[in-house]
C-alpha cells in the first residue's frame, strides 16, 4: 500500500499517537476524534524511527529491502504525497490487543465513522508463528509464559481472524479480509482500491507485480499442515473464511 499514490503509510506509533486522548478515535468515535488523528498521522508519516516509536514506512523493516526502498524513495522521496487521499496506519498487533483489552465494539465505531475501513490481513498463520516466536513478538500474544508455545500462539491467532468474520459478513463495505495470496492477484489489488475508495492506479500495480514475491515458508514436519488446516476449521465457524485462511498454509 505504501507505493500507492494515494496511500499514506502510519508505521507503528501506537504509543505515542494514542498518548494525546484526542486523538483515540476507538474509545471515542466522533468526527472531530477521526481529523484529529489523521492530522497527527500525516504529521508522524514524515519522521519517527524504526521499531515502536515508528513513523515513516521507510523505518518499517520491509523497506530494508534496498530494491523496495530504492523503488519507493525514486518514486515519492522522503516527503508527503500530494495527491494522498487516504491513509493506512499498520500497527495490527497494538491496535487488536487494545480493542480487546478496552473491549471495544468495532462495529460501534465503523457505525459512527462511515469512512473508516478495517483491513484484517491473514499471512500464512505457520509463518506469523514461528516469526513472531524467533524475533520475541509471541509474547505479546499470549504472554510471557506461554510465548515459545507453537500450539498457543497458533491457536490466538486464528481466534484474531475467526473474531473479524462476523464483522465482515454484516459489513463487507467496511470490514473486509485480505490474504496472502491475494497480494500477487492483479483483480483482487483493484478490488482493494475500490474497498478504498483509491484510484487504480496503473503504475501501482505495475509496481506490486515487478517488486512483491511471496517467498517460502518455513518447513514443517510431515503431518503438520493437515492437523493445522483441521484446527483452523475447529476455530473458524465461518466455513468461506476456514477454507481461505487454511489455504494460505502452503
Amino acid at each position: 500500500m505504501a507505493f500507492h499514490p494515494d496511500v499514506t503509510v502510519l508505521n507503528h506509533a501506537f504509543i505515542r499517537i494514542f498518548q494525546d486522548r484526542a486523538n483515540d478515535f476507538l474509545i471515542d468515535p466522533r468526527e472531530p476524534v477521526l481529523d484529529h488523528f489523521v492530522a497527527a498521522a500525516h504529521e508522524m508519516a514524515l519522521g519517527g524511527e524504526r521499531g515502536a516509536v515508528g513513523g515513516h514506512i521507510l523505518h518499517s523493516h520491509a523497506f530494508g529491502d534496498e530494491t523496495l526502498r530504492n523503488a519507493y524513495l525514486d518514486r515519492f522521496g522522503w516527503g508527503a504525497k500530494p495527491q494522498s487521499t487516504c491513509l493506512l496506519w499498520k500497527d495490527a498487533t497494538r491496535v487488536t490487543n487494545y480493542v480487546a483489552e478496552q473491549g471495544i465494539d468495532l462495529a460501534q465505531v465503523g457505525a459512527a465513522l462511515p469512512a473508516l475501513r478495517f483491513v484484517m490481513m491473514v499471512r500464512n498463520p505457520v509463518d506469523i508463528c514461528i516469526s513472531s516466536i524467533r524475533k520475541g513478538y509471541s509474547a505479546r500474544l499470549v504472554g510471557e509464559a506461554r510465548k515459545d508455545d507453537f500450539d498457543a500462539v497458533f491457536n490466538h491467532m486464528i481466534s484474531v481472524f475467526a473474531a473479524f468474520s462476523g464483522l465482515a459478513a454484516a459489513r463487507p463495505d467496511q470490514f473486509r479480509y485480505l490474504y496472502q495470496d491475494e497480494m500477487v492477484d492483479r483483480d483482487a489489488l483493484i478490488a482493494l482500491c475500490r474497498f478504498l475508495d483509491i484510484s487504480v492506479d496503473e503504475g501501482w500495480l505495475d509496481d506490486i507485480g515487478r517488486l512483491i514475491h511471496l517467498r517460502a515458508s518455513y518447513p514443517l514436519p510431515p503431518g503438520s499442515k493437515a492437523r493445522l488446516k483441521a484446527r483452523v476449521h475447529e476455530l473458524i465457524v465461518d466455513e468461506a473464511v476456514a477454507r481461505r485462511v487454511a489455504a494460505q498454509i502452503v
